[in-house]
């Protein structure tokens, strides 16, 4: 944030004095008898802070910083018009290290007639003068500050001292997030936010030399939501009338959703005819925070596997009956698509040809093979040949070839297939371990786990095992926003991270006994997020390695928590399997 110049407004002292030396020989009201002859004073008393001054304060005793000149005009018995240097140079003033201090005098005016008010002063404030002491001029300068047709008297006999308080003319505004808050960005290029909480914004009006305007008589500032569904601006409070809460509503708007906000001032009456100023629309991006929120969504089959659609649907499976159902980020299932010939529906993906591509393992209810759908619906399946033992593939993925690659778990082989559906290549993983899960790299190869081990494969078919220390149940798999892999060790309850060399392999435990870690995503900020089946959770790690959140599924049953996807709207969707529900993590 650019540090600003601060421009405090003027509360100015004006004595109003008739003859005897501003005596205060009269009871307050009262009117002495007048003389034709006699006239009295003005003093005006003016302070402008020192520039040394950099901090935003409230005072009202200051005026702008920028200020350099004055001119008053008095309408009345006696008509003035005079303009003042407000320099250090100038007649009348003083400088100090605490600023400049002018005292002016208007001599010569008549007294009133009355008890009334018989005169008026408007007084402005500008940034330049210029052919001072002769004939002061602020033409070409501009203005800072104002007080329109203030009324006063002039009483022969006595002092009447009036204090006034210039306001401010703002020309343009600051947009200032306040101390410890997520908003990062300009009110040029728009703001990025946290899905999460609420946040202080304090708006000021900023006068002509770039001073904001702070204090009695600063314009009145506005914020004003283009979306109060998703982003809500809170009144200030009457101690702090520049600051704006800004509030998220509860579930959190969508990831990288962008609501706009107008910031706005409009001058005290003071200031008239000074017009009101606003920004632009304001772009208000939020970020891919997880705020904490968990919504369920009942569906009447038993979720089994779950992917985010490149129609910005949800795509999940249903283990038998064999169905693929689509539903929208709102929860509303749009439809279940029945699925023939292969059964056992498990893990899917959103694959070539735009299309969702799943797996049927076939155990217990038929036969094994490879299944697509396209986003309108449209199912194609693809058997597997029978084998012994039978094959059962487990994870699918698309490779770096176009091709899709999936495992056979019990036959222990790496497959590669092409969208038609052709076997191009079986690939023995000869380590003796079953495959379990795949997942493209970021290094051209395909990796897959193998509970004591993990393997890569080229579109080669050059299948490299590594196996690390200590880990026994690696089971899902992921890649990083590290650019790592990272996979779940179910059976020693951690988290792996292992480098695309696959020589530098840690594990990091879970704080919860008995977690169970299985599906592992990359979130939408920047972590990874993982299931606890055993313990009913959904957790977050940092690629340093610590987990930081877990997250309680309060209705989930055992063996609940299955698979989860980062779904198109910035959120976590995961499966429920045996409670019959979608579950979504904000």
């Amino acid at each position: 944030m650019t540090t600003r110049s601060i421009g405090f407004l003027a509360s100015i002292s004006f004595a109003a004095c008739g003859i005897g030396a501003c005596s205060n020989g009269f009871a307050p009201g009262a009117v002495p008898a007048q003389s034709q002859t006699a006239t009295g004073s003005l003093s005006i008393r003016v302070r402008v802070p020192a520039r040394a001054h950099s901090a935003r304060r409230k005072s009202a005793n200051y005026i702008s910083k920028a200020t350099a000149g004055i001119a008053i005009a008095i309408a009345g018995p006696t008509r003035v018009n005079k303009v003042a240097s407000l320099l250090p140079s100038g007649t009348g003033c003083t400088a100090g290290s605490a600023g400049t201090t002018c005292t002016l005098t208007i001599p010569s005016l008549k007294p009133c007639a009355t008890a009334a008010n018989c005169y008026t002063a408007s007084i402005a404030t500008y940034d330049a003068v210029s052919g001072c002491p002769v004939a002061c001029s602020v033409a070409g300068a501009k203005e800072l500050s104002a007080n329109q047709n203030l009324p006063f008297r002039i009483a022969k006999g006595r002092s009447n001292a009036i204090r006034i308080t210039l306001d401010g003319v703002p020309v343009a505004l600051a947009v200032v997030p306040a101390a410890g808050s997520s908003l990062s960005g300009s009110v040029g290029s728009g703001f990025a936010l946290s899905k999460c909480g609420s946040d202080g914004v304090s708006v000021f009006g900023v006068d002509a030399d770039g001073n904001d305007i702070l204090g009695a008589g600063a314009p009145v500032p506005s914020l004003v939501s283009d979306d109060t569904s998703k982003l809500s601006v809170s009144t200030p409070p009457p101690s702090n009338p520049n600051l704006f809460t800004i509030v998220r509503p509860s579930p959190p708007p969508n990831a990288h959703t962008t609501v706009h906000l107008t910031a706005g001032a409009t001058p005290l009456a003071g200031a008239s005819p000074a017009p009101a100023v606003t920004t632009a629309p304001i772009p208000m991006t939020f970020n891919g925070d997880i705020c904490g929120v968990i919504t369920e969504f009942s569906r009447l089959d038993s979720p089994n596997f779950i992917t985010s659609g490149p129609d910005g649907n949800i795509w999940y499976t249903i283990y038998n009956p064999a169905n693929v159902a689509k539903m929208t980020t709102s929860g509303t299932l749009v439809q279940e698509y029945p699925v023939s010939t292969i059964t056992g529906l498990a893990s899917i993906i959103s694959g070539p040809n735009n299309e969702l591509w799943f797996v049927g393992i076939g155990v217990g209810f038929g036969t094994p093979g490879i299944g697509s759908v396209t986003t309108s619906g449209t199912v194609a399946v693809y058997p597997l040949p029978s084998s012994n033992p039978t094959p059962i593939p487990a994870g699918i993925a698309t490779g770096p070839d176009g091709n899709l690659w999936f495992v056979e778990c019990n036959a222990k082989n790496i497959v590669q297939m092409k969208p038609d559906g052709t076997i191009l290549n079986t690939f023995p993983t000869g380590s003796g371990a079953q495959p379990f899960r795949i997942k493209a790299g970021p290094d051209g190869r395909l990796w897959f786990t193998e509970g004591s081990q993990l393997g890569a494969i080229t579109t080669g078919g050059v299948i490299s095992q590594y196996t690390p220390a200590g880990v026994t149940g690696a089971t899902e798999i992921t890649v990083g926003p590290d650019g790592a892999l990272w996979f779940s060790d179910t059976s020693n309850g951690e988290i792996g991270r292992i480098d695309t060399t696959g020589s530098t392999t840690t594990e990091y435990p879970i704080p919860t006994a008995s977690s169970f870690p299985t599906a592992i995503v990359a979130g939408p900020d920047g972590a990874l997020w993982f299931i606890e089946e055993g313990a009913k959770k959904i957790g977050r790690i940092t690629t340093s390695g610590m987990v930081t959140n877990e997250y309680p599924v309060s209705g989930a049953k055992a063996n609940d928590l299955v698979n989860m996807t980062l779904g198109p709207d910035g959120a976590l969707w995961f499966v429920e399997t045996a409670s019959l529900k979608i579950g979504r993590l904000q």
